[in-house]
């Protein structure tokens, strides 16, 4: 059974038994699904600024006519879930159509990418310094 946060599209079950004997099950999603975005952010970055432009971005995207069918709420900042090397990981969901969390997610990260950049949010990059010695 799905969890809270979690990114399946939530399903009924039914089934029959005919009076031959045989039977069959259906399944049909219900009304949404969810979509989960991990977002990973520079640590000298304030968590409060991200967390807002997270939910900015995600409202932008939703008032359009586009994604009026395919976003059914708003973007729900779940809270900072991990803490890499380099970088924090923010976890948040969108609730979405049934069929339509691959989508949303994937124009999602995008415009994430261009909102951070326009606010001035630093995505972590990883680098190496190599050293050559004779």
């Amino acid at each position: 059974m799905p969890v809270a946060g979690d990114s399946r599209v939530s399903s009924t079950f039914s089934a029959s038994t005919s009076a031959r004997g045989s039977s069959s099950v259906t399944v049909s999603p219900t009304d949404f699904s969810q979509a989960v975005i991990e977002t990973q952010v520079s640590y000298d970055e304030d968590y409060e600024k991200v967390a807002t432009a997270l939910a900015e971005i995600a409202a932008e995207m939703r008032a359009e006519p586009l994604w009026e069918t395919d976003i059914l709420g708003d973007l729900d900042v779940l809270g900072m879930v991990k803490m890499d090397a380099g970088a924090m990981v923010l976890k948040s969901r969108i609730k979405c159509g049934p069929f339509a969390r691959w989508k949303v997610q994937r124009e999602l990260y995008r415009r994430i990418k261009e909102g951070f950049t326009a606010r001035g949010i630093i995505l972590p990059s990883t680098r190496q310094t190599l050293v050559l010695e004779n």
